[in-house]
């Protein structure tokens, strides 16, 4: 039986549609491609985790409050289901705190809406760290504009985040295992 490993880019592309993108991705037939815009948000996330690092508090950006003891950038694989991994990769862990960092135009009221840290809170809860607060703080990096959004992890959002990605990476492993796509690239 293969393992599936989700993940909330790979889950997201599904869940859009993209299913071509999806396979491509999970499999990574394709070397990833970078955008514009995606470079100059890893560009900002560097800046942003080597100041934390440095400093023992948020960015100044985005207010420069002393954190507890920080945590950047660490990838984790937790084991959601005996079929299922959860990849993540989480910008900050700090105390109860997620933190998540965004550039661009869209502001952070439209990513707080995004499911993203219910399920970096559900990662986090299955590797023992227990969270139960969750920010997004955001740069535009045209408008040289700063916003920042929180959301209270409580034990309903957790539920639904885990819930959704039971059902998302359920469909998707069943379309990988339907069609073979396994056995053909090797997963």
């Amino acid at each position: 039986m293969n393992k599936f490993r989700a993940s909330y880019s790979g889950l997201h592309r599904w869940e859009s549609g993209d299913v071509e993108g999806f396979v491509k991705g999970y499999f990574k037939l394709e070397p990833p491609m970078t955008t514009r815009e995606q470079a100059e948000g890893k560009k900002w996330h560097d800046i942003w985790q080597k100041e934390v690092d440095e400093t023992k508090c948020l960015p100044k950006i985005f207010g420069g409050s002393k954190l507890i003891d920080p945590k950047c950038e660490i990838k984790q694989v937790v084991e959601l289901e005996d079929w299922l991994d959860f990849v993540f990769i989480t910008d900050l862990v700090d105390g109860s705190a997620v933190h998540d960092y965004k550039t661009g135009v869209d502001d952070s009221g439209k990513w707080i809406n995004t499911n993203q840290l219910g399920w970096y809170a559900v990662g986090l809860t299955f590797a023992k760290t227990f969270i139960n607060r969750g920010f997004i703080h955001h740069f535009n990096q045209y408008t040289k504009k700063v916003d920042n959004s929180s959301i209270w992890i409580t034990d309903k959002v957790l539920k639904d985040s885990y819930n959704q990605i039971i059902t998302l990476a359920s469909d998707a492993h069943e379309y990988l295992r339907v069609n073979h796509l396994y056995e053909r690239y090797g997963k």
